[in-house]
């Protein structure tokens, strides 16, 4: 919790500082502007609060892990959707400063919200969630006219939707040139090797993201003593990066972020690990 806190913090703090008309230009995703981040963030950090307050799911309801649901809830735009406000409802683009304005008080106000749900709360109970018609994740009522009793809702416990929010926050940061509170990059570090290990588990290459993390993967010889043949190592910035699909594999290798020895040192088949859109 107060990595995730402390994240938030860094992203807010970031947004009260950016000139308005900054809010207008496009952010490093394609078809996205800076509002659109700014935008899927401030509905992400109300889903969080909507759902730590929600009733439980019904005990028919799927339950989730962290990365399903960032998968599954955190899509793209519908195709031919314009960046816009997101979820801010701030003025409109030909007023920046009254947007700027809009998206800066609204954002803080729903982390403040949010660290207000969460506090306290029993992080392994698990609360509902479902996906609205935008596409943005929101909150469950976990009865049966809506919420989790509709159709697509599901269950989560409220520690793995803190994670989720924890990778989402680094990697939205991480567009708007936050850079991640340390704890907040540990946590998705470890996320994202966890994932890593799940998709592709074995014992052949050692994937080391120091200072955060070493773990074995993909299927082939297991390695037992001495220097392993294949290893890869990166950053833990670039890590996330290649686990959210904001890097690629060649660029990284190329540039040095990511480091690869030996012939099964490759994970560009099981890249990206998570879509956070």
């Amino acid at each position: 919790m107060p990595a995730l806190i402390g994240q938030w913090e860094r992203i807010a703090d970031q947004v009260d500082a950016s000139a308005d008309l900054a809010f207008t230009r496009p952010s490093r995703l394609p078809g996205r502007s800076v509002a659109d981040v700014v935008g899927r963030l401030a509905r992400s950090v109300a889903a969080l609060a909507d759902a730590a307050a929600s009733a439980p799911p019904p005990a028919t309801a799927p339950t989730l892990s962290a990365s399903v649901y960032l998968a599954g809830h955190l899509t793209a735009l519908p195709a031919g959707r314009q960046p816009t406000a997101g979820g801010l409802d701030a003025p409109a683009l030909g007023d920046p400063a009254g947007f700027a304005a809009g998206a800066r008080s609204r954002l803080r106000e729903r982390v403040a919200a949010a660290v207000a749900a969460v506090d306290g709360a029993d992080t392994g109970r698990l609360v509902a969630v479902t996906a609205a018609d935008d596409g943005f994740p929101a909150a469950g009522t976990g009865g049966t006219d809506g919420g989790g009793g509709s159709d697509g809702g599901a269950g989560i416990r409220l520690g793995d939707l803190l994670l989720a929010e924890v990778l989402a926050g680094v990697v939205h940061g991480l567009d708007l040139g936050v850079e991640p509170a340390r704890d907040a990059l540990r946590l998705a570090v470890k996320a994202c090797t966890g994932e890593l290990v799940t998709r592709a588990p074995g014992r052949s290459v050692e994937v080391r993201v120091p200072p955060f993390a070493a773990v074995q993967a993909v299927e082939g010889p297991r390695h037992t003593r001495g220097t392993p043949p294949n290893v890869v190592e990166a950053g833990a910035v670039a890590f996330v990066e290649l686990a959210a699909g904001r890097l690629s594999w060649s660029d990284a290798t190329a540039d040095g972020r990511v480091r690869a020895s030996g012939a099964r040192a490759d994970l560009r088949p099981y890249l990206p690990l998570l879509r956070i859109a």
